[in-house]
């Protein structure tokens, strides 16, 4: 099942993505390996010097240089030269690190019991520092070494170890890696069912860490909205500053304009009065020194109107700059104004479109007056992560025996609505069909179940690769004959609860999904049991305690769900429906619903 991800945690390109993640040791890749006299020589210089810490350092970049060559001896010889050093200088980081590397390199060369004897070390001084990041990282490598040589069970018990590390510091990308690893152990120990367990608990992590991604692109696409916005208000700026410099060059080309002429004035008044008082010692020189005022002013007003000219033409090219600008910006706004109206148009043809598909999702579910009356005591909680939903309710009736069921198909949303509707049209012509063939008393939960299956993989033409695997759905099905007390039960994944007497029974189902699978030709079990009246069932899919929130910020989990099924189950249908809903609301808080959420309650009652 997972052969296409076999001892990746130890090709050279996993191996130098974990150094520069976890080193504590400054490296730096040179563009090739130094000529190995030149290296001679170097460290004869350094051990000379005595300079230990430089010389640790040029030994790990060489190791380092020699790993990424492909010489992996002459790399090794280098990492323990470098080990020899930091253990005189007291670097105990630098070794337990070294350790790890020279492990890693024996993995790579399929050396098994050397990579499992250096990474070993590097584990008890990561113990010692009670450094948890790295002891994890030591037993994902140890029990990945322990794969190469065949040992599953002791690799297991290395990644066990691992998990519950990862568990403690909540680290979601490790526990996906620990979950893959214990997947592929378990399927070459022969143990399936553990093997598909753990691999749909790696997946659900991914799914998980999906979402994250998907809330982080949101993130991104907001701030740079808002960036958008903050240019705009910017180049509106830039406008608003350009158009008030420039009214105030006018204000000092007026301001200049005045003073020249009130100076000119009180000069020529100055000049006047002196003329009157000497007009008669010299009229000849008041001639002069009045054509000499007369052509300064003259100058001074070609000056002027030089200025003017100048301030004119200034005036004007700064107007029409602006008014390019003012265009520019307009253009830019009615850019971005339409690529958001027609992003705007096409999620709301694709919301309209979802919404109808909704309405048709809503209508072959089954009527509510209808289940009322052959189920008088019930409760359905139905919340969709989406606008449509992966999860569907299936109810019929034919000849007193009732048929109910509850399913969660792959995905949610469009996905997981186009299969939920498969799902109830091949439930209809299932029954119908079993109906006229034979008396709907003589047949079997079971039955439904495999032809189901049947249906499910002829329809989509499934075959046996990763992604065909992922296709189907889990499903709990049950057949009530009220009249006679009895209940048949088949399930894929999904169990079904009986309360009784203030105790819960569990009906276990078959751990294969309604899909392809690899026991393709095992048929499901079909379990009897006596109902009394008084006795509550419950179905439901994974939605409902795989939802994330309360203080931890952790899943609501199936214990929990039991507890809270027990402290209810005798109170009204309705009350036990709006329990459940306020209960899950508050636990989930500020995060979204991970998945569809189904829960389903019967009381059986007199007919």
């Amino acid at each position: 099942m997972h052969n296409n991800i076999k001892y990746c945690h130890t090709r050279n390109s996993i191996l130098f993505l974990l150094i520069i993640l976890f080193n504590p040791i400054q490296i730096t890749f040179a563009n090739e390996i130094e000529d190995i006299k030149a290296q001679v020589e170097k460290i004869k210089q350094l051990e000379k010097n005595n300079n230990n810490v430089e010389l640790a350092e040029y030994l790990n970049n060489s190791g380092i240089n020699y790993w990424r060559s492909g010489d992996l001896n002459k790399a090794i010889e280098y990492f323990k030269k470098s080990i020899q050093i930091n253990e005189k200088i007291g670097n105990k980081n630098a070794i337990k690190s070294l350790y790890n590397y020279i492990g890693l390199i024996f993995t790579d060369k399929e050396e098994f019991d050397s990579a499992i004897y250096y990474i070993s070390k590097s584990l008890e001084l990561n113990r010692k520092s009670k450094s948890l990041q790295e002891m994890s990282d030591n037993l994902i490598n140890i029990s990945i070494a322990l794969q190469g040589k065949g040992q599953y069970e002791v690799s297991n018990t290395s990644i066990h170890e691992a998990l519950d590390i990862a568990q403690e510091l909540n680290d979601i990308k490790k526990l996906k890696s620990c979950y893959s690893i214990l997947a592929e152990n378990y399927e070459k120990l022969g143990d399936v069912d553990k093997s598909f367990e753990y691999f749909n608990m790696a997946a659900s992590f991914a799914k998980h860490l999906q979402e994250q991604a998907i809330r982080s692109y949101e993130y991104r696409t907001r701030l740079a909205e808002e960036e958008i916005s903050e240019k705009e208000k910017e180049l509106l700026t830039t406008a608003q500053n350009l158009e008030e410099a420039n009214l105030k060059n006018q204000q000092i080309a007026l301001q200049v304009e005045l003073l020249a002429k009130e100076k000119e004035l009180k000069e020529m008044a100055l000049k006047e009065e002196e003329a009157r008082s000497r007009e008669l010692e010299a009229r000849e020189k008041a001639r002069k020194t009045a054509n000499y005022y007369f052509g300064g002013g003259l100058i001074i007003l070609i000056i002027f109107f030089i200025v003017l000219f100048w301030q004119l033409k200034e005036k004007k090219k700064s107007n029409t700059l602006l008014a390019a600008r003012n265009q520019e910006i307009k253009q830019q706004k009615e850019e971005i104004e339409s690529q958001r109206d027609l992003a705007n148009q096409q999620k709301q043809k694709i919301t309209s479109s979802i919404r109808y598909a909704k309405q048709i999702q809503s209508a072959i579910l089954p009527p509510n007056n209808f289940i009322k009356k052959i189920l008088p005591e019930h409760f359905i909680l139905y919340k969709p992560k989406d606008i449509v939903s992966g999860d569907f309710y299936w109810i019929t009736e034919k000849e007193g025996i009732i048929i109910i069921a509850a399913a969660d198909c792959t995905g949610h949303g469009v996905p997981g609505a186009f299969m939920s509707m498969l799902g109830i049209a091949f439930l209809n012509e299932i029954v119908n069909k079993i109906g006229i063939n034979k008396h709907i008393r003589a047949f079997k939960a079971n039955e439904v179940l495999n032809q189901l299956r049947d249906q499910v993989i002829q329809s989509l033409h499934q075959d046996y690769d990763m992604d065909h695997l992922k296709d189907g759905m889990d499903i709990s099905l049950c057949i009530l004959d009220i009249e006679q007390r009895h209940l048949q039960y088949a399930g894929a994944h999904n169990p079904v609860y009986i309360m009784r007497n203030n105790e819960l029974i569990q009906l276990t189902p078959d751990k294969m999904p309604i899909g392809i699978y690899k026991n393709l030709n095992e048929s499901f079990k079909n379990h009897e049991f006596d109902i009394e009246i008084g006795d509550h069932l419950y179905l439901f899919s994974d939605g409902y305690y795989d939802q994330f929130g309360g203080i931890e910020n952790d899943k609501f989990l199936l214990k929990r769900f039991k507890e809270l099924l027990l402290e209810i189950h005798q109170k009204p249908m309705q009350e036990q429906l709006s329990i459940l809903e306020n209960t899950i609301e508050d636990y989930k808080g500020e995060n979204d619903q991970m998945d569809d959420i189904l829960v389903i309650g019967i009381k059986i009652t007199k007919l």
